[in-house]
């Protein structure tokens, strides 16, 4: 797997979502960190994570 640094975890979403990118897991929120993981066209999974 291999991740992403952001800080606004929601636009980020919002940014894969307009892309029309499957969602593999929903945000998930923690204290001071937050991720979500996707597919690339190619199938591999990517994540988008803060903090």
């Amino acid at each position: 797997m291999f991740n992403f640094y952001t800080t606004d975890i929601d636009a980020s979403y919002q940014f894969v979502l307009s892309f029309q990118a499957p969602i593999i897991r929903d945000i998930e929120r923690f204290d001071d960190f937050a991720y979500f993981t996707f597919a690339d066209p190619d199938g591999n999974v990517l994540m988008l994570c803060t903090g």
